[in-house]
């Protein structure tokens, strides 16, 4: 691969766009420095992140390519979407209007439900973890660091996730589950797609993840009113829209952000709802859904493949094998090309 230029930063790495020398299709890649996983848990949490992603196949789900692993890091190939987050596109738009949110919502649902029923709760839902195409018109769900695979009955106890999109029982200290919360922080991404604001905020919130990370120091005053503050306004379960959102939206937002975890709307409720009735229809043409899982291999695809130098079986075998290398990346990189 050839690194064109940084995408982002996180605690543990960067993740760049690059390209394949072979297939000269473009690939985020997310690189993992192995120094910084210094403890048992946070090489347990790469695991489980590649772990979840090898699982998921999905036209809404930003699709695993390669995994390449080093002495030194650890670099995790995916198919890659130019058109930036969502967050982004809220903040450049100031919010969205309800006939530009209602199809892209509508893919953001479709994504985590199908995640929920293969058994995987993302956990860390927010606009900042959903790409566009650059169209700006088709979603894809990022970055399963948080992610964990469970029944959807499990009850779980370790708090994750981003402050202002957490669920009441996460702030109650409460077990929960995992489908529960994922879709209360699809009601906070909703909200704040229609109002161009988060519906829960503390004025002087800290931008940390939660739990925050480990500290000799306790928070400052400052940071611990803001976090009780924060608090007190999710358990509520007070929040405003703008007196322009219909009243099928408004009504939408209301069954996510439940303080009941029992009585909040799942994903299969949301889409059979008003406000995404007959959405279906005005969605972009699908195509980049890849083949299920035992569907035979493109034959065009492997033509091409030999042509650049691979030999059919070492190909084959990976994509059957499913190995996540380098012959079974280039043959989803041109396979989701010529499905687009």
């Amino acid at each position: 691969y050839r690194r064109e230029r940084a995408l982002g930063r996180g605690a543990f790495g960067s993740v760049s766009l690059v390209v394949s020398l072979l297939t000269r299709q473009r690939a985020a890649m997310k690189t993992i420095d192995r120094s910084k996983l210094h403890t048992p848990a946070l090489r347990r949490t790469v695991e489980q992140e590649v772990r979840v992603l090898k699982r998921l196949r999905h036209a809404g789900v930003a699709r695993l390519f390669e995994v390449i692993s080093t002495p030194r890091a650890i670099h995790i190939v995916m198919e890659y979407s130019a058109g930036g987050t969502l967050q982004q596109l809220v903040t450049s738009l100031r919010r969205l209007g309800e006939a530009r949110a209602r199809p892209l919502f509508a893919q953001m649902v479709g994504a985590v439900d199908y995640c929920h029923e293969a058994g995987v709760c993302h956990r860390d839902l927010k606009l900042d973890n959903f790409v566009l195409d650059g169209s700006l018109t088709r979603v894809q769900l990022i970055d399963f660091g948080l992610a964990c695979v469970c029944r959807r009955e499990t009850a779980l106890h370790r708090s994750y996730g981003t402050p202002c999109y957490s669920a009441p029982e996460i702030f109650g200290g409460e077990v929960y589950r995992g489908p529960q919360v994922d879709m209360w922080s699809l009601g906070v991404a909703l909200a704040t797609m229609l109002a161009g604001v988060l519906p829960f905020q503390a004025r002087t919130a800290p931008a940390r993840r939660h739990p925050p990370p480990r500290t000799s120091h306790p928070p400052s005053p400052r940071q611990a009113c803001s976090a009780a503050e924060l608090k007190r306004r999710v358990v509520s379960g007070r929040f405003e829209l703008p007196s322009t959102v219909s009243p099928e939206a408004c009504s939408l937002v209301g069954s996510l952000l439940c303080l009941s975890p029992e009585q909040r709307a799942d994903a299969r409720a949301v889409r059979a709802s008003r406000w995404l009735t007959g959405v279906d229809a005005r969605l972009p043409p699908p195509g980049s859904d890849p083949p299920a899982e035992g569907t035979p291999l493109d034959g065009e695809t492997i033509a091409r493949l030999e042509q650049l130098g691979l030999r059919r079986r070492e190909v084959e075998a990976s994509v059957k094998e499913q190995l996540f290398d380098h012959p079974s990346a280039c043959y989803e990189m041109l396979l989701l090309a010529r499905l687009r």
